[in-house]
């Protein structure tokens, strides 16, 4: 059904749970997204090549205008030209890096685990020195100077710098591949090219730091969400997003099984993770009388929590913990607990490859190509003697009391 201007209205600038493509036909056809952003594409084929370029955003550009558009470039492609070429030359093409930024996280990266939080950091500690530069136009050393400078004048740590740093090259790798970039200025520049500090972190919680962890969890006045959080972490060891990105219709408690999606894995593929009686008695808890379709997290509009209540719920044990309980120790993070988890599952999974699986960690070389079982039995024996090991800490933690 063609494009109109009453369907165009009810959707500018309405925040959407997913990326609306609608088709007006003859190539032409509207990119809507999460924040409501309307966006005219028109998607062809050149040398047997799919391909689509932005056009403009509604409702700057209207209906027709776009249909004219998209008109001067189906005939470029019937006398033998790339419509993308076209655009380009007449200064239209992306040409800043906040134009190929916002492109790469519409095309690509919003499906990503965490996007709006790496995008939300790109939008503010990039787009103030790099948004306007016209990219096909810099230097290598422009890029590193600029990129020096925002080292020195932001908040960031250098491990958050050495990350975004990675993102501006991955932006820019994806622009020469698919919005016709010529070269990659950046390409090259690295955590390395900055004095950065950075340590690799190996703090784990020993046996006496997890009972104190317990006795927050059981006695602490905390926001009941932030606990059953900091709880599934313990059970599972899966990373923090996992757990608070995830679905009600993840877990299935028949089978006893957590089959993360690959939009939700770090990694990007879908795997999974058994579930033992006393986290399913705990999910149950959590999930009450959510649907199937719900987040096991859900925040005020019934979207998923952000790295916010992540932090909140750290700040809150720490709090606690430091308040009412001798000697304790704040000074861990929540990607520690998935380290603790994996330190101890090692006593009752001797195979490291089975290990692993149980982060979610994707097996490499000749493993990955032709081993393909799913390990769900082996994986499900470690995590019942770690849960049943955690229940002994619990009970040191009821004896030892709230204080």
């Amino acid at each position: 059904m063609p494009l109109t201007v009453m369907w165009l209205n009810a959707q500018v600038n309405k925040p959407q749970t997913k990326i609306i493509r609608k088709s007006d036909g003859n190539g032409l056809g509207v990119r809507i997204s999460l924040q409501g952003k309307i966006t005219f594409t028109f998607r062809y084929r050149y040398k047997n090549k799919q391909s689509s370029i932005d056009l403009g955003t509604y409702p700057l550009m209207t209906i027709q205008q776009a249909r004219n558009t998209c008109n001067e470039y189906r005939a470029q492609l019937e006398q033998g030209y790339d419509p993308a070429d076209y655009k380009f030359e007449r200064g239209q093409r992306f040409q800043t890096f906040k134009d190929y930024a916002e492109s790469w996280y519409n095309d690509y990266f919003y499906k990503k685990v965490r996007a709006s939080s790496v995008m939300g950091q790109i939008r503010k500690h990039l787009y103030p020195k790099l948004g306007d530069l016209v990219v096909s136009k810099t230097t290598t050393h422009q890029w590193l100077t600029l990129m020096s400078e925002i080292h020195r004048e932001t908040e960031l740590s250098d491990l958050a710098f050495k990350l975004i740093v990675a993102r501006v090259s991955q932006v820019l790798n994806y622009a020469t591949k698919h919005y016709k970039l010529p070269v990659n200025p950046a390409s090259g520049i690295t955590g390395k090219d900055f004095d950065l500090l950075i340590q690799s972190r190996n703090r784990y919680l020993i046996e006496s730091e997890v009972v104190s962890l317990i006795r927050t969890l059981l006695y602490g006045k905390i926001y009941q969400p932030y606990k059953d959080l900091i709880l599934l972490m313990l059970h599972t060891g899966a990373r923090v997003s996992e757990i608070s990105q995830s679905q009600v219709k993840e877990f299935n408690f028949s089978d006893k099984i957590w089959t993360i999606p690959p939009h939700n894995s770090k990694a990007g593929h879908q795997f999974y993770r058994p579930l033992t009686d006393k986290t399913i008695e705990l999910l149950k808890s959590v999930i009450k009388d959510k649907q199937s379709e719900d987040y096991l997290f859900p925040n005020y509009d019934f979207k998923p929590v952000s790295v916010t209540f992540h932090r909140r719920a750290q700040a809150a044990f720490q709090k606690w913990g430091t308040t009412h309980i001798p000697n304790y120790r704040s000074d861990w993070v929540l990607h520690d607990l998935r380290r603790t988890f994996r330190t101890n599952i090692s006593r009752w999974i001797s195979r490291f490859e089975v290990a692993e699986l149980t982060l979610g960690h994707v097996q490499s070389g000749i493993h990955a190509t032709y081993d393909l079982y799913k390990y769900i039995d082996e994986m499900r024996e470690g995590y019942v003697h770690w849960v049943e090991y955690l229940g002994e800490l619990e009970a040191k933690a009821k004896k030892l009391g709230p204080m």
